[in-house]
Parts: C-alpha cells; sequence; structure tokens
C-alpha cells in the first residue's frame, strides 16, 4: 500500500511543479497585459443659445447633406495638416460620430438658433435645399505658426427651378491655434462652421 501511494505522488510531482513554474512565469510578465485604452474623442458642438421658434416667413432649409473630401471620408481620426501634401491622423484623438453628419447636425443647430427652420429630412416643407461640399477641415501646422481653416462650397436648390443650381464658396479667416491643444481645434472648427450657418442664411 505504502509503495502505492508513494508512486502516485511521485506522479504528481512534475505536474505540480509545472503549475507551479507557469504561475510564476506568469507574475514575470510572459503572459501580456491589457492595455489601457486611451482615445479620446471629440464632438463639434454649437454656441450656447436657446433655440428660438422660426420666424414668421422665414426661409424653410433642408440640409440634405454634406460631403467630405476624400482624405476624410471613412476616418474617425481627427486630421492635421503638417504641410500642402502631408496629412497626420491622430491615432487617439477621434470624432465621436461620423465628421459629415457632425458638420450637418451643427449647421442645423446654428440655423435654428438664428430663427430659421431646418431640418435634414425632405418630407417637410422646405424653400431652399443646401448641399454642403467640404473641401478643409482641419488644424494646419507650419514651421513657425498653426491655425484651424475651413474650406466650402454651398449648392442652393430652390424647388421646383430647372438648370445648375447657384454656389457659393465660403472661406473663413482661419482661426489661430497652440497647435497642440486639440479640443481647442475642435472648438474653433465648431466656429467656423457657425460662421458657415451665419453666412448661408444672411
Amino acid at each position: 500500500m505504502d509503495a502505492g501511494r508513494n508512486r502516485r505522488r511521485s506522479a504528481r510531482t512534475p505536474i505540480l511543479g509545472l503549475l507551479a513554474a507557469a504561475v510564476l512565469l506568469s507574475g514575470c510578465g510572459v503572459i501580456p497585459r491589457l492595455r489601457e485604452d486611451r482615445t479620446r474623442f471629440y464632438s463639434l458642438t454649437t454656441p450656447e443659445a436657446e433655440m428660438r421658434q422660426p420666424q414668421e416667413g422665414a426661409a424653410r432649409f433642408l440640409v440634405r447633406r454634406v460631403e467630405l473630401p476624400a482624405y476624410l471620408q471613412g476616418s474617425k481620426a481627427i486630421a492635421i495638416r503638417r504641410n500642402v501634401t502631408e496629412i497626420e491622423f491622430l491615432d487617439q484623438d477621434w470624432w465621436s460620430e461620423p465628421l459629415d453628419l457632425g458638420i450637418a447636425r451643427v449647421f442645423r443647430e446654428n440655423l435654428a438658433q438664428r430663427g430659421f427652420f431646418a431640418t435634414d429630412r425632405a418630407s417637410e416643407a422646405y424653400d431652399l435645399e443646401l448641399v454642403v461640399y467640404i473641401r478643409r477641415f482641419e488644424g494646419e501646422i507650419r514651421d513657425d505658426d498653426a491655425d484651424v481653416r475651413m474650406l466650402a462650397t454651398v449648392e442652393m436648390h430652390r424647388p421646383g427651378r430647372e438648370g445648375t443650381p447657384p454656389r457659393r464658396s465660403i472661406g473663413p479667416d482661419p482661426i489661430p491655434w497652440d497647435g497642440r491643444d486639440v479640443s481647442e481645434m475642435v472648438a474653433a472648427l465648431s466656429a467656423l462652421v457657425t460662421e458657415l450657418a451665419v453666412t448661408v442664411s444672411l
């Protein structure tokens, strides 16, 4: 009986030794640890103000869509232009919503704050249909300077009118930027969208 027990104990010893070694190795970092996700998400914003009821007789805008340039399509990462040909996409600074939808939302909200009716639903009555083509929308860093820029073209359709709809190119003055603070850059981009809405509604 004693001999049988000894054999069973000796058979367990290598297995226990392997388990102990595995525990020690896991404590030494052989098993990789999960990395902390440090991605930050940003959203375009509208200036804090009460939404006014549409003014009597005010134009009713349908914001049909916002189209982005190819380099901004399908990317969640925020873009920074380093020079004419180089664009950097920030690994840990992302938009919280698709950029075209964010611009359209802030555009509509700004129109509403100015007392206009603005919608994205073609089923509702409207006087002017807008398609916004964004050509630039990013911070730009140069050797000794940095700013935030937007360039857009707005196409304006009136229901029932034939022919090529009029277009209006809008390029607000760039907003100075420190070249580092992404929150500041996003706030500046929000201000440029506000200026775009103001210009269109004049």
